[in-house]
C-alpha cells in the first residue's frame, strides 16, 4: 500500500492553498521592477502567469516528493516490498510538466519496479495528472489533436504533443468502457429530471463520417453511417428545459446507440413515470421498429422529411409551387391534415399526366406514417412535431468534430471522440469525470 502521509501538514489541502497563495504573490512581486510594472501590461501579465506558473511546478515538485517517506521496506498483497534506491519521473500537471524523485522498490521474482508515490498521483495514461488529463480530454473532444495541442500551450502552462493528446484520449477512453456501466447510473441519478419537465422525447438518426482505409475492409477511405441520439425534457410550453445527446461510431443496426437509449429511457421511467413519451425520427423503419420498443404516448415524423416527401409529390401537379404550399399549411394547421393530404395526394395520382411513380411512393409514404403526422394535434398540447434536437446532434457532435478537412477516423479512435463529446455538450462531463475517477488515490 501507498504510504500514508495524513500527519503531515501538507496534507491540509487548504491550508497548502493559502500558502502557495501568499508565497506566491510575494515570490512574483519581488521579481518585478517599476519599470517593468508600468511597462506593457500584457507582458506584464505574461510575466506574472510564467512565474506563477513555474512556482507553482516547484510547489507540486516539494508536494509530490514529501508523500515519498523513502521506507527501506513496504508490505504489498501480503509481500515485502524493498526500498532499490530513487528514479526520476516526469508528469504533466495544469501547471505544465514537473519532474520529481521517488523511491523505486523491487521484489524477488517481480518483473517490474513498484513506485507508490506513482499510485498515490492517480495519473491518467501514466503520464498526466488527473486536473490535467481532465482539461486535455475536453480539448480534443472540441478541436483536433493538433489544434488542441496550440490551445493548451497557449491558454496554460500544459505542453502535451498532439500524438501524447491522441494517446491519452484512448487510454482513458478504454478506461471509460470498462466503467461505463458503473457510472452512468451515478451520472444519470445526479442530474435527475427536471422537475418542471412534463415530456420526455426521444430521437435518434444517422449521419455519414469519414472512415480510414482498412476500416470498413476496403483499401481505400470510405464513408459510413454513424448514429446519434437524443433525450430532451420540455416543460409544459413545449420548452426544452435539458437533455442528453449520445453517439456511436458505425455499428450494424446502431446496436450500442439503441442500447443506450433504451437505459436512459429506462431510467427516466423509474425517475418520473407520470412523464408523456414522445418518440421522434424521420421516415427509416429501423428507426421505427426500435422506437416502438420504447411503448412511447406517441411518434412524430419529423416535418421537415414529411415535407420533402410533400414536395415530391407536389411536382406532378399543374402548379406545383401552389399546391405545395396549400398542402403543406394544411398538414401543419388542420386536425384532420395529414387525412387531407393523403386524400389529396390520392387524386393527384390519379389525374397526373406525369412522374406517376414518385406520387405513388409518396402516397404510400404518407399512408404507412399518417399516425406520426398530427401536427396540429401534437401542436395543441405544446408537443414537438419534428426532430430537430437530434438533427442538431449530428452537426454538433459529428459534423463540426469529425469532417474537418481530410479528417478518416478508425473506429477506436473515432469513439473516444464521440463518447467524451457528446458528454461535454449533454453537460454531463464534469459528472462523468468525477465519477470515473472516484476512486483513484
Amino acid at each position: 500500500m501507498t504510504p500514508s502521509h495524513t500527519d503531515s501538514p501538507l496534507s491540509n489541502v487548504s491550508g497548502i492553498a493559502d500558502a502557495a497563495a501568499e508565497a506566491t504573490r510575494r515570490q512574483v512581486l519581488a521579481r518585478l521592477s517599476p519599470a517593468d510594472v508600468g511597462g506593457d501590461f500584457a507582458e506584464v501579465e505574461k510575466a506574472v502567469f510564467e512565474a506563477v506558473a513555474a512556482a507553482g511546478r516547484e510547489m507540486l515538485r516539494e508536494l509530490i516528493e514529501a508523500r515519498d517517506d523513502a521506507a527501506p521496506r513496504l508490505m504489498r498483497d501480503g509481500r515485502p516490498w524493498h526500498r532499490a534506491g530513487a528514479a526520476r519521473k516526469s508528469v504533466m500537471t495544469l501547471l505544465g510538466e514537473v519532474s520529481f524523485e521517488r523511491s523505486r522498490y523491487r521484489r524477488r521474482g517481480a518483473a517490474a519496479s513498484w513506485m507508490p508515490v506513482d499510485e498515490g498521483l492517480g495519473l491518467m495514461g501514466g503520464w498526466m495528472t488527473r486536473p490535467a488529463a481532465e482539461a486535455a480530454v475536453m480539448a480534443v473532444s472540441h478541436c483536433a489533436y493538433q489544434d488542441a495541442e496550440l490551445l493548451l500551450r497557449k491558454a496554460g502552462a500544459m505542453t502535451p504533443s498532439a500524438s501524447a493528446l491522441q494517446d491519452l484520449t484512448a487510454a482513458v477512453h478504454d478506461r471509460w468502457i470498462e466503467a461505463e456501466e458503473t457510472v452512468m447510473p451515478q451520472v444519470r441519478a445526479d442530474e435527475g429530471v427536471p422537475g418542471a419537465a412534463v415530456s420526455a422525447v426521444v430521437s435518434l438518426d444517422g449521419v455519414m463520417v469519414p472512415m480510414r482505409p482498412g476500416e470498413d475492409g476496403r483499401a481505400e477511405a470510405c464513408w459510413r453511417e454513424a448514429g446519434c441520439g437524443t433525450v430532451s425534457f420540455l416543460d409544459r410550453e413545449g420548452t426544452r428545459l435539458a437533455g442528453a445527446c449520445l453517439a456511436r461510431m458505425p455499428e450494424t443496426g446502431m446496436t450500442g446507440l439503441k442500447a443506450r437509449l433504451m437505459s436512459e429511457v429506462a431510467k427516466l421511467r423509474e425517475a418520473r413515470p407520470d412523464l408523456v413519451l414522445v418518440a421522434a425520427a424521420d421516415g427509416a423503419l429501423s428507426n421505427w421498429e426500435f422506437l416502438a420498443k420504447l411503448d412511447p404516448h406517441a411518434e412524430v415524423l419529423d416535418i421537415w422529411h414529411a415535407l420533402e416527401h410533400l414536395h415530391v409529390a407536389a411536382q406532378s401537379a399543374r402548379n406545383p409551387d401552389r399546391w405545395f404550399r396549400k398542402w403543406r399549411k394544411v398538414l401543419m394547421d388542420d386536425r384532420d391534415g395529414v387525412e387531407r393530404v393523403i386524400r389529396a395526394v390520392r387524386h393527384l395520382r390519379d389525374s397526373c399526366s406525369r412522374g406517376l411513380e414518385d406520387v405513388e411512393r409518396e402516397l404510400a409514404f404518407f399512408r404507412k406514417n399518417r399516425s406520426r403526422m398530427r401536427c396540429k394535434a401534437l401542436k395543441d398540447r405544446n408537443l414537438p412535431i419534428g426532430s430537430g434536437v437530434v438533427e442538431a446532434a449530428n452537426k454538433s457532435i459529428v459534423t463540426k468534430r469529425f469532417k474537418g478537412s481530410g479528417m478518416r477516423w478508425s473506429m477506436e479512435g473515432g469513439q473516444a471522440i464521440m463518447t467524451f463529446r457528446a458528454l461535454v455538450l449533454s453537460g454531463r462531463f464534469d459528472r462523468a469525470w468525477n465519477a470515473l475517477t472516484a476512486n483513484d488515490n
